[in-house]
Parts: structure tokens; C-alpha cells; sequence
């Protein structure tokens, strides 16, 4: 049986026209990271898309150190099964 690979990214999406920006792809450390932000266990699963609020967003930029753009966009923590 193959193993699953999971993508662990931000999405950004432009706020009036909800046209994807750009994706951000994280590496393991950095989505382990950007989940405890969040408030999430470790084990938990994460395979659903949350929103990242203002605050949460400035740790994020400070983890990924200039990897995530900046910009008056909705940005989202994704985790998908490919």
C-alpha cells in the first residue's frame, strides 16, 4: 500500500474578486509550527482549510521569514490529500 502525501499550504486569495493570489507551500516544521499557532495538537489532522486572522498572520510572516507575502489579502492554512 502506497503512503499518502498530504500538501500543507497558505492560500491567498485577493479580497474583492476572491481570485487565488499565490500558494505558499510549508514544509513539515513550518505547518507543525502554524498549527500550534492556531491552537491545535500536534495529532490532530488537519485536512480542511482555516482562515489566519491578522495576528496569527505576523507570527506566520516571522516563521517563514519573508516567504508570505504581505498584502490586504484572505489567507487561509490548507492541508490536502493529493
Amino acid at each position: 500500500m502506497s503512503q499518502r502525501r498530504v500538501d500543507r499550504l497558505i492560500t491567498l486569495y485577493e479580497r474583492t474578486s476572491d481570485a487565488l493570489v499565490t500558494v505558499v507551500h510549508l514544509t513539515d516544521e513550518e505547518f507543525n509550527a502554524v498549527r500550534l499557532m492556531l491552537g491545535r495538537a500536534a495529532e490532530d489532522t488537519i485536512y480542511d482549510c482555516y482562515p489566519l486572522d491578522a495576528d496569527i498572520r505576523k507570527a506566520i510572516h516571522d516563521v517563514l521569514q519573508v516567504r508570505l507575502p504581505i498584502g490586504d489579502y484572505n489567507y487561509f492554512l490548507e492541508s490536502e490529500e493529493v
